[in-house]
């Protein structure tokens, strides 16, 4: 009977393996793209910004989702990151000008798999 039991617990855990690896490799990671609004924001508002961004950054390195790229924004221009900056580096941005409306919709219309995170 022990050995019956051994053989069913060794098949489902193969099965759930199996069954696990099949999941990863059909259903692909969502790719994200992170909007960041950096017009002027004061400080204690800037870190619930950074601390947004390090939950997606953690869940990247989780591979929960992947991060495609990350846009800092304001009116006076915008910038593209493709390697992904580290929280530390998100939390010591300068913000600065106004903010873009415009800008905020044509980068969401151009990156319909986006998070937007800015001051509130």
């Amino acid at each position: 009977m022990n050995a019956r039991l051994l053989k069913t617990l060794g098949l489902s855990w193969l099965v759930f393996a199996l069954a696990g690896i099949a999941i990863a490799m059909f259903l692909p990671m969502p790719k994200l793209t992170v909007l960041i609004d950096r017009s002027y924001c004061e400080p204690t508002r800037w870190q619930q910004v950074a601390n947004a961004y390090e939950m997606l950054y953690e869940q990247h390195q989780r591979q929960v989702l992947e991060i495609d790229r990350v846009v800092l924004f304001s009116d006076l221009g915008e910038e593209v990151r493709t390697e992904l900056p580290a929280p530390l580096e998100i939390r010591d941005t300068r913000t600065y000008g106004r903010q873009a409306q415009q800008q905020q919709q044509t980068l969401q219309q151009q990156y319909p798999q986006s998070q937007l995170l800015k001051c509130s």
